[in-house]
């Protein structure tokens, strides 16, 4: 069995979906800390396509403001709503995928979402990645470690309890495990660590030309279940 061990994201990339759509099972981290720090987590924003104007870049942040000093586990870092980024949010995307050939499929469901008075980030995050999820058509199976976990660790020995509590002994990290993950604990352990290499896809956008690495929202709104199923390979 095979076992990918992510974070919980607002409105994830392609490369997140894709390499649980290549697992048995899905452990959401949501005890994981909160960092505003890092460039290559993405647990509060992500990225829409915008159309490029005097040269500037065709896709822009939506991020959700929260009121979180470093440390705390995700599943607790509470939203700031005295700012109206959700407001915010549903305009960009209305504005800048109102064209798009899927939008009116999915376009009550944003509403009703924006309309939330979301509380804890987590939340959010669980339901934007679940109804992605959904919509993607991806059927692996799902877990809370927070839920399952028995045993406090750090760093690979975590990662490595987290397997073993749902049986799995396939890992399937990103690419950066590479360069942080102790193999050898894991070999020892019996999990196989596989590195997960995504090849991100053109497609066509709702504006010319090409960006990559934005929300998974935007192949959806664009192409739709199938024919996003069709351009990532899944069968």
């Amino acid at each position: 069995m095979r076992a990918v061990i992510m974070q919980p994201s607002y409105m994830p990339w392609l490369g997140y979906f894709d390499r649980i759509e290549k697992s048995d099972v899905f452990i959401v981290f949501d005890n994981a800390q909160f960092t505003h720090k890092t460039s290559i987590l993405f647990q509060n924003r992500n990225k829409i396509r915008i159309a490029k104007v005097d040269g500037k870049d065709g896709w822009q942040w939506v991020t959700v403001p929260v009121k979180s000093n470093n440390g705390e586990p995700i599943r607790e870092v509470k939203i700031d709503n005295s700012q109206k980024w959700a407001e915010k949010h549903w305009k960009a995307i209305m504005f800048n995928y109102a064209n798009a050939k899927y939008f009116d499929n999915y376009s009550n469901f944003l509403e009703r979402m924006y309309n939330v008075q979301w509380e804890l980030l987590y939340d959010l995050n669980m339901e934007t990645m679940k109804f992605l999820l959904d919509e993607l058509g991806i059927k692996t199976d799902l877990v809370i470690s927070s839920q399952i976990e028995k045993v406090k660790a750090k760093a690979s020995d975590h990662l490595i309890g987290l397997c073993k509590e749902v049986g799995a002994d396939e890992y399937l990290s990103g690419p950066y495990g590479k360069e942080y993950l102790e193999m050898d604990k894991f070999e020892k352990a019996g999990i196989k660590v596989e590195i997960h290499e995504f090849a991100h896809p053109e497609y066509e956008q709702a504006f010319p030309g090409f960006e990559a690495n934005l929300s998974a929202l935007d192949i959806l709104l664009n192409h739709g279940k199938e024919g996003s199923r069709k351009i990532m390979g899944w069968k």
